[in-house]
């Protein structure tokens, strides 16, 4: 069975090849694939929402 945080490392080198390497600094997948299930429970519908919200209110 595979750890939490092996797991989270996994994740986070398959998704390294999608990310730019210019522009704003890129979301952890594991952090954003929670803050998207929040949005879902909360009907948040904005990412910009979203993000506002999470860094108010969960942080």
């Amino acid at each position: 069975m595979m750890g939490k945080q092996s797991g989270q490392i996994q994740m986070i080198k398959k998704a390294a090849p999608y990310y730019s390497h210019v522009g704003r600094k890129f979301i952890d997948p594991v952090i954003l694939i929670k803050m998207l299930l929040i949005g879902y429970l909360y009907r948040i519908k904005s990412e910009r929402r979203l993000e506002e919200e999470v860094s108010l209110n969960l942080a």
